[in-house]
């Protein structure tokens, strides 16, 4: 005979293990230290790819400028978004667990 648990108690464990599913993972491994004052590793022309040796200040001022517009035109979308993305999340936490708790989850009266 299987063991019936209320939802509250399977909501809590479906929480309990997302919460240590989500941290499981061990860190990423870091990139090579080229730049701190302790680093034991220097920067030569050998870590870059031929290509980006070969490149000159003004193509490099070209892509900055092309990066940065392309930052701002994201940037702008999020803000622009901002606003009834936040009120939107304000509904869901003021509304929702409130219904959940309320809502007669009997599994005797389904029965």
């Amino acid at each position: 005979m299987a063991v019936q648990l209320p939802l509250r108690s399977k909501l809590s464990v479906l929480l309990c293990a997302g919460l240590v599913v989500g941290c499981a993972r061990s860190a990423p491994q870091l990139p090579p230290d080229y730049g701190s004052v302790h680093s034991k590793e220097k920067l030569t022309l050998e870590n870059f790819s031929k290509e980006d040796r070969l490149r000159t200040c003004d193509t490099v001022e070209r892509d900055m400028t092309a990066i940065i517009s392309e930052v701002k035109a994201v940037e702008s979308g999020i803000e622009a978004k901002h606003r009834s993305n936040e009120v939107a999340g304000y509904f869901a936490a003021v509304l929702f667990p409130p219904l959940i708790l309320a809502a007669d989850h009997s599994t005797e009266a389904k029965k």
